[in-house]
């Protein structure tokens, strides 16, 4: 009986000692000063209490996508996604609408998929299409985007592969402009 303990000591030090160190870091999901922090947690908090909110549900995606999470705008957003035009939260009017196609443009185009961007700016224009004033800082937005976007879709340049040619092509369809001021 002994024996049978002393080998069942010496198996449970020899798993102690053999067993790797743990190779994944916690960190925070976000990274930031206090406020910043506590801005997008009350953004959380709205947009739980009020799950069709519009205007929560953007905030809390304009957040993400300050935080440079555009996967996280995407996924806040995604509700919109699915059903195109239907349902409760389209209730809010075009001018919602246009505003969350543009934000998952946005969030599109960071993430550098480009035809999804692209379908999503024209998703912008056909909520803005006879529709209020205030769409227009909105069509300019998702134009600039989309022209950007759209070169890489024509010339069928993908990011992942050839992200030089990406950057010459986009920096070249934003025609950037200096003046000697």
């Amino acid at each position: 009986m002994l024996r049978l303990i002393d080998v069942i000591a010496v198996a449970a030090v020899a798993v102690v000692l053999l067993l790797p160190k743990a190779s994944v870091d916690a960190r925070p999901a976000l990274e930031g000063e206090p406020i910043e922090l506590d801005r997008i947690a009350h953004l959380q908090d709205d947009v739980f209490r009020e799950p069709t909110n519009v205007e929560a549900l953007l905030a809390l995606a304009d957040g993400c996508l300050s935080f440079g999470r555009p996967d996280w705008a995407i996924a806040t957003l995604s509700r919109f996604t699915r059903a195109e035009g239907l349902g409760e939260p389209w209730t809010a009017g075009r001018l919602a609408r246009a505003r969350v196609h543009l934000t998952l443009a946005t969030a599109r185009a960071e993430r550098l998929e480009a035809s999804h961007t692209v379908d999503e700016a024209a998703l912008v224009e056909r909520a803005c299409a006879d529709g209020p004033a205030e769409c227009g800082p909105l069509l300019v937005r998702s134009g600039m985007i989309r022209g950007a976007m759209a070169t890489l879709v024509e010339q069928h340049i993908d990011p992942a592969h050839d992200p030089q040619a990406a950057k010459a092509a986009v920096y070249k369809a934003l025609h950037p402009s200096r003046s000697g001021f």
